[in-house]
């Protein structure tokens, strides 16, 4: 069921034509361990919603939403490598 979970927000991610603007028009809901996660990127400006895509280490593009704060943690432990990795498992 994750598995199909995972799939469905991959197909959520939205490309413009020039492949440059990301956008997200649905957030997967679970939290994912933060040592999967590889990097992460906010969504343009330009997009209806808010999100973070993060890219986890399958390689797959998830989008999140970035109100929530399992989301946020993941953020700031991506930002700060000094911060345990294990902490949002």
């Amino acid at each position: 069921c994750q598995v199909e979970m995972l799939l469905l927000s991959l197909l959520n991610i939205s490309l413009s034509a020039n492949g440059h603007v990301m956008c997200c028009f649905d957030f997967h809901d679970s939290k994912i361990p933060v040592n999967f996660i590889t990097k992460y990127e906010p969504t343009s400006s330009e997009c209806p919603k808010a999100g973070v895509v993060f890219t986890t280490k399958k390689p797959a593009r998830i989008c999140a939403n970035p109100h929530l704060n399992w989301v946020k943690e993941a953020m700031k432990i991506i930002n700060d490598p000094d911060i345990c990795k294990f902490h949002l498992r």
